[in-house]
């Protein structure tokens, strides 16, 4: 179980820089507009990707015995988990607009969510990932 969950990391890692690149290149203003179909696809492999592994995750757990939810590191992985899950419905809701305007045409709000959805991502992803493959 324990391949399946690293394989998926490293499958969702490729698939997030690669968005990730994409995203930055839209905020430069160097891509005009994102493809919708092609951001949803990326954003249906995350979802599946981090659904793999919070339940590959949750059979890890059981096979450990449940010793880690008095762990500190293994708690503060969960934040991030939760933060990511919490994270991508707002991606979710954000994915249209980068079909539709250029980054420098929308509202700074909409702006600001995107750069802060963003930042949410990056952090929570390495966050998680540090602590799963360092700590526990």
């Amino acid at each position: 179980m324990e391949e399946i969950h690293l394989f998926t990391l490293v499958f969702v890692a490729l698939v997030i820089v690669y968005s990730d690149v994409q995203a930055f290149l839209y905020v430069l203003g160097k891509k005009p507009m994102l493809s919708k179909e092609r951001v949803h696809l990326e954003h249906k492999a995350v979802w599946v990707g981090l659904s793999i592994m919070i339940i590959t995750g949750a059979v890890l757990l059981v096979d450990e015995g449940f010793f880690l939810l008095s762990d500190p590191a293994f708690l503060l992985k969960m934040v991030f988990v939760g933060a990511l899950v919490l994270n991508a419905r707002a991606i979710g809701s954000l994915i249209p607009l980068a079909s539709e305007k250029t980054f420098a045409e929308l509202p700074q709000a909409i702006r600001t969510k995107m750069l802060l959805s963003g930042a949410v991502s990056t952090s929570a992803w390495m966050g998680a990932a540090v602590i799963g493959l360092f700590f526990l």
